[in-house]
């Protein structure tokens, strides 16, 4: 009689540990998922993680996705982009709770090459892309084979190229800071220098052609124009063009009206000079210093500085920054604006596009961009957006 008792304590002794050991299994009141939006590339991986309530919950995960074509997942929560487009990721617990995650793909094209102190770029008529450098010449891009042209290959200037730009002919025009200005017809080079022309300086820094065909190049001793023919040079001792001033961006609006980007926003409407600056404007740069300019269709000037955009609408200013807007980075330069009026900025910290409501940015951890620093861009025919970084061209489709 003894024995069995003993025997029955033990048995309930083991049972009661067992019990005790057993882990409880607590079933999720919710469930989120971290991020809810994600945008990633064709061939990309970003993992998601799920946030459940009350945190000790059981972790009986399955995933799925709404359009499998355009993002996968796999039952760990890790997807990959497929083909450009936007699907729903949905996370689903073992009582059949849900969170969904938003996630949109786009494509993108690398086209690797060692590009360095790149200043400008341009796309012809042909789809090629030239691409401006500070002491490397200018590249030149037709989707398969890169040239480079120097000083020592071709009638180029000087290897020091600040900006170019291509006129109704297809010519391109080079502007060099020491050479002078370079034309290339895509078989002859012709240069224009302070010796041979009408040029106030060969020391160039940016350009722009009117609907006449005209050249304006800002060098450092002012304004040359340039009509096929004849020079014109507008200074502070003949104009109104602000003293000691070099342009760094340039752009003409619908009006014909000329505006300068350098010691303040100057404009030129064929008689007068206005000049905008920190002291009397809403110009966001205290230090006038400005990178980038662009117009838009509305005729709204976007002016890129060291310290955010300023936009100009005629009559008001208002400030983009990191601070008050999606803005990826404060140094912006440069600026390029679609067929549809988003902008796009080029900052230290990636790309970021505004369609005058949202902001959505690009960097290295949600795109092929080589480098967050963005050197140039440019938008061809298609649509497409083309980004020089890190010494990389690339290419984002547009969807």
């Amino acid at each position: 009689m003894k024995k069995n008792s003993l025997t029955s304590i033990a048995f309930a002794t083991i049972a009661l540990l067992a019990y005790s050991c057993k882990k409880e299994t607590i079933a999720p009141t919710g469930i989120k998922l971290n991020p809810e939006s994600l945008m990633s590339y064709v061939g990309g991986k970003d993992t998601l993680k799920t946030i459940l309530s009350p945190s000790n919950a059981s972790l009986d995960i399955t995933w799925s996705s709404g359009n499998p074509s355009i993002v996968s997942v796999n039952q760990s929560g890790v997807v990959t982009g497929v083909a450009a487009g936007t699907a729903v990721i949905t996370a689903t617990t073992g009582n059949k709770l849900t969170a969904t995650c938003t996630v949109t793909i786009t494509k993108w094209v690398t086209y690797p090459n060692n590009l360095a102190e790149v200043s400008a770029m341009v796309i012809d008529g042909g789809g090629n892309k030239w691409i401006s450098t500070h002491g490397g010449g200018v590249w030149q891009f037709d989707g398969a084979r890169w040239t480079n042209y120097t000083t020592t290959n071709s009638g180029l200037a000087n290897f020091n190229v600040w900006d170019l730009a291509i006129d109704a002919q297809g010519n391109k025009w080079f502007v060099t800071a020491g050479g002078g200005i370079s034309e290339f017809d895509d078989t002859n080079w012709t240069t224009y220098n302070t010796s041979n022309s009408g040029l106030a300086s060969d020391f160039g820094s940016t350009m722009a052609i009117d609907a006449q065909n005209n050249k304006w190049f800002a060098t450092v001793l002012g304004v040359s124009v340039f009509d096929g023919a004849n020079w014109t040079n507008y200074s502070s001792t003949n104009s109104g063009y602000p003293d000691n001033t070099v342009a760094y961006g340039m752009a003409i609006d619908g009006q014909g009206n000329k505006w300068f980007a350098g010691g303040g926003l100057s404009e030129y409407d064929g008689t007068h000079w206005t000049t905008y600056n920190s002291s009397n404007s809403g110009l966001v740069s205290n230090q006038n210093n400005f990178k980038a300019l662009a117009i838009d269709a509305q005729g709204n000037k976007w002016i890129g500085t060291d310290s955010g955009v300023s936009k100009f609408d005629g009559t008001h200013w208002t400030t983009y920054n990191m601070a008050n807007s999606g803005l990826a980075g404060n140094w912006v330069s440069p600026i390029a604006i679609d067929a549809q009026g988003n902008k796009w900025f080029g900052t230290g910290n990636g790309v970021s596009e505004f369609d005058g409501t949202h902001w959505t940015t690009y960097n290295t951890s949600n795109s092929r961009l080589a480098a967050n620093a963005v050197a140039a861009m440019a938008i061809d025919a298609q649509g497409n957006k083309w980004f020089v970084s890190g010494g990389v061209l690339s290419e984002l489709f547009a969807q």
